[in-house]
């Protein structure tokens, strides 16, 4: 993940809190999503995802449009309900 993103996250209380992960790649998505889990300790994680984009440096995104605008109600639905 960038360095920026990743001195965020450890400066921050996740204990008892509610994160929702995401992430863009373009071919490759290593491990990001896990190591936002590891570094925002004590919080719930939902609504994970990940959208991919060409591995050639173009814009083209490979990850269905219909997949991201489901996520994206999904976490609607998610904050509608309180939480």
């Amino acid at each position: 993940m960038a360095p920026a993103v990743l001195t965020f996250l450890k400066a921050q209380d996740f204990e008892g809190k509610t994160v929702i992960p995401f992430m863009t790649n373009g071919g490759w998505p290593g491990h990001v999503i896990k190591d936002i889990k590891k570094e925002c300790k004590g919080a719930d994680f939902v609504c994970e995802m990940e959208v991919k984009f060409d591995s050639t440096g173009g814009d083209r995104m490979e990850t269905p449009e219909a997949d991201v605008d489901a996520w994206t109600e999904k976490v609607k639905s998610f904050l509608q309900k309180g939480n």
